[in-house]
């Protein structure tokens, strides 16, 4: 009998466990989902962002990300974000893209 009750009981402490470590895989995922949808309603400023951050925005890769920097530098920042149509190559397809992702 106290076999049987020795072996119960590691048993059971092999179930707890299982179910902690599932518990705490439950809540890292949470907190990752969190944080992530956290960093996505995040909007760039196109007026004050570096090219680094620009970059974040679809559509927007180096290049673009430093012709933005530039116009914004030699003809004074935007007024809305439908006006970074004047950079070249950012279609009327990637403004739609970038639109709900960048603010002025």
């Amino acid at each position: 009998m106290k076999k049987f009750c020795i072996a119960l009981v590691v048993a059971c402490s092999f179930g707890l466990v299982a179910v902690s470590n599932v518990a705490i895989a439950k809540t890292k995922a949470s907190v990752t989902k969190t944080q992530t949808l956290t960093v996505t309603k995040t909007k760039i400023n196109i007026n004050k962002a570096t090219v680094a951050e620009l970059k974040t925005l679809p559509c927007v890769g180096k290049k673009r990300a430093q012709a933005i920097v530039d116009y914004r530098t030699k003809n004074g920042n935007f007024k809305s974000v439908d006006d970074l149509k004047v950079i070249k190559g950012l279609s009327k397809k990637c403004l739609t893209k970038i639109a709900d992702k960048a603010t002025v």
